[in-house]
C-alpha cells in the first residue's frame, strides 16, 4: 500500500530504545506522546489483519505534517546556538516516537514486505517514511539561508578561536543530516548528499577561508619557526574534529584543504627558512618542516636540493680547516678513500 507520498511502507529500522508493553496502550501512548503525536488505536497492537495494519500506518502517519508544522513554528525565531539545541532535541524526541511506531508493525511487515517488492512498489519503513516527513515539513525549512549550517559554522568557528562549545550538540544535528540521506532504493545504503550539500560544502570553505586569514596574520607576527608548530598545532586540531563530531568521509577534503592553505600556500616561507635551520643545526625544528612539507607533493624537491649543497660546502670547509691546520694545500679529491 502507498502513502500520500508515492511511497509504500515496511517496518524494518534501527533498534529501539527500551519499550512499555506492546499491549499496554495506556503506557504505549504515554511514551511517544512527547515525540510523535500517534493515534491511540486497537488495530495497532495484535491486528493480524494486514488491510486493516496497513490502514493504521496510514492514520499514523497522517499527523505527521501536521505535528512538524508545530516543531517548526517553534524554530522560526530561533538562530545560532538555540537554534541547535531546539533542532537537536525535537529530532530525538521525534526520532524515539518514530522509533517506536515502526516496532509496533514489526508483524505486519514480515506478511507482505516481501511481496510489495517483488512487485516492483517503492517500499519504505515506517521510520524512514518518518525521516522523509521531517526532511519535507521541517527541514528543508531551518536550511533556507543556511541557518542550520550558519549555526554549526558558527559553533565551530568559536571553538578553533578557543572557546569551549557542546560538541555533543555540534555532533547530533550533524549526525542528523547524515541520516536524512535517504536511498529509496536501499535504505541501509549510506548517502552522504544531504550532509555534503547542507553542511560540508560551507564547512570547507568556512575552513578555507578561516586559515587564509589567520595564517596570513599569523606570519606577520611571528618567526617561521613560531608559524610551523602554529600550522602543526591546527592540523592536529582538525584531525581531533572529524573524531569528535565529523562524519569520517570528510576528512580527506577537509585534511586537504588545510594542508593547501597551511603548508602549500606559504611553502617558499618554509624553504626560505630551511638552510637557516641547518647552519644553526636545528635539528627539531627541522624535522617539523620537514613533516609539514612531506604533506605536498613539490615540498620536499627543494629541501633535497640544498641539503645536497649543504653537506658539499660543509666537507669542503672542513677538509680547507684540516688542510689549514695542516698548514698544506690540500686537493679534496685526494681525500677520498680509494675504491
Amino acid at each position: 500500500m502507498s502513502n500520500p507520498n508515492g511511497f509504500s511502507i515496511a517496518s524494518s529500522g534501527p533498534a529501539a530504545t527500551p519499550l512499555p508493553s506492546a499491549h499496554d496502550l495506556e503506557a504505549t501512548w504515554r511514551y511517544i506522546q512527547d515525540g510523535i503525536e500517534v493515534p491511540r488505536q486497537p488495530a495497532l497492537v495484535g491486528d493480524r489483519r494486514t488491510a486493516n495494519g496497513c490502514r493504521s500506518v496510514q492514520q499514523t502517519l497522517t499527523v505527521l505534517p501536521k505535528h512538524l508544522k508545530a516543531i517548526r513554528k517553534g524554530a522560526e525565531s530561533l538562530n545560532e546556538e538555540a537554534l541547535l539545541k531546539y533542532y537537536a532535541t525535537e529530532w530525538d524526541r521525534y526520532t524515539a516516537g518514530a522509533n517506536y511506531v515502526h516496532r509496533l508493525f514489526t508483524y505486519l511487515n514480515r506478511h507482505w514486505i516481501k511481496r510489495e517488492r517483488e512487485e516492483g512498489h517503492k517500499i519504505h519503513t515506517v521510520y524512514t517514511l518518518a525521516l522523509v516527513q521531517w526532511k519535507e515539513h521541517l527541514f528543508r525549512y531551518v536550511k533556507s539561508k543556511q541557518r542550520l549550517a550558519n549555526a554549526l559554522l558558527k559553533q565551530i568557528e568559536k571553538q578553533r578561536n578557543g572557546d569551549v562549545i557542546e560538541t555533543s550538540l555540534v555532533k547530533k544535528v550533524i549526525d542528523s543530516l547524515v541520516s536524512l540521506g535517504l536511498d529509496e532504493q536501499d535504505s541501509t545504503r549510506l548517502n552522504l548528499e544531504v550532509y555534503r550539500a547542507e553542511f560540508e560544502g560551507y564547512f570547507l570553505t568556512a575552513t578555507e577561508l578561516y586559515y587564509k586569514a589567520e595564517s596570513a596574520a599569523f606570519v606577520v607576527a611571528n618567526s617561521v619557526v613560531d608559524y610551523m608548530k602554529k600550522a602543526e598545532a591546527r592540523l592536529k586540531e582538525e584531525e581531533d574534529r572529524i573524531e569528535l563530531y565529523l562524519h569520517v568521509n570528510t576528512r580527506a577534503n577537509l585534511i586537504g584543504v588545510c594542508e593547501n592553505v597551511l603548508v602549500r600556500d606559504h611553502k617558499q616561507m618554509l624553504w626560505d627558512e630551511f638552510q637557516a635551520l641547518l647552519d644553526a643545526e636545528k635539528s627539531d625544528d627541522l624535522y617539523r618542516m620537514y613533516t609539514l612539507l612531506s604533506r605536498i607533493s613539490e615540498g620536499l624537491d627543494p629541501l633535497r636540493e640544498q641539503f645536497e649543497a649543504h653537506v658539499k660546502r660543509t666537507g669542503l670547509a672542513a677538509i680547507e680547516k684540516v688542510a689549514g691546520e695542516s698548514g698544506e694545500a690540500m686537493d679534496p679529491q685526494h681525500t677520498l678513500l680509494p675504491c
